[in-house]
């Protein structure tokens, strides 16, 4: 089973949590990073494309075990069916809002005199 992209993402999720930040964050970082970082805003987690037995769900829950906790942690179309897996609206502006609230941090350390980094 070749772990691909879904390796990386465990990674950055893995360091995420590791530092604190819960999968509801993480969940939205993941997003963050596919729609800003690396161009594409389609959900890579959709569930439904192709179909896995119980033992290749075993070995991916096993390989990608915070991957795997995030998405039964986010997975809201039970709780809100119209709202369904993620919305692309609502993860875009949460980018956005952190794009923006990093330039504008930025912007007052520059006017304090600090150097960016």
């Amino acid at each position: 089973m070749p772990l691909g992209a879904y390796g990386l993402y465990e990674a950055v999720l893995g360091a995420l949590v590791d530092g604190g930040v819960g999968y509801a964050i993480g969940h939205r970082a993941l997003h963050a990073l596919g729609s800003m970082v690396l161009g594409f805003v389609q959900e890579p987690f959709s569930p439904g494309v192709g179909e896995a037995d119980e033992a290749e769900l075993a070995l991916l829950a096993e390989r990608m075990p915070h991957l795997t906790a995030m998405m039964a942690a986010e997975f809201h179309a039970a709780s809100d069916p119209a709202l369904g897996w993620c919305d692309s609206q609502a993860e875009f502006e949460f980018t956005l809002s952190l794009l923006l609230d990093g330039i504008a941090r930025e912007a007052a350390k520059a006017a304090k005199g600090s150097v960016l980094n």
